[in-house]
């Protein structure tokens, strides 16, 4: 015996159609697996920037405020790491004058530790998409 959801217009044929509990949750399964399948797309690769600056004061144009800004003027380091284990590290060698680039420890550590903390981040997000899949398919039977 199937249980009763409800009834849907089919506007292209104007007809009801019968929808079942289990109908129901296959649908919504296909969608969730589809919304899950271009958010895969999206974190394959986990990339990390850390850039230097110098302040700025910039004034607001709606109240005429005072507010300080950080224009970007170089790349410290940037990092890549894709879903297949593959790590790029990217730093500069050279200055934007042409010039050899110093490495500023500091801000390498930083660097260091903002990709730490991305990963943290990556791994529980993939974690929770993990368990909600396997969970959506213990509910299906599949």
């Amino acid at each position: 015996m199937r249980s009763f959801i409800g009834f849907i217009v089919d506007v292209w044929s104007m007809r009801l159609i019968y929808m079942s509990e289990k109908d129901g949750l296959k649908s919504f399964a296909k969608s969730l697996a589809d919304e899950i399948a271009k958010v895969a797309k999206d974190i394959t690769t986990l990339t990390v920037v850390t850039v230097k600056g110098v302040n700025e004061e910039v004034k607001k144009k709606s109240t005429g405020e005072t507010i300080y800004v950080i224009k970007e003027t170089g790349v410290v380091a940037k990092t890549i790491i894709e879903l297949d284990g593959d790590i790029i590290l990217q730093v500069p060698v050279k200055s934007t004058e042409g010039g050899d680039s110093a490495l500023d420890e500091r801000l390498l550590e930083l660097h260091k530790a903002n990709v730490e903390l991305a990963l943290e981040n990556w791994r529980a997000f993939m974690t929770t998409l993990i368990e909600i899949a396997n969970k959506l398919f213990t509910m299906l039977g599949l």
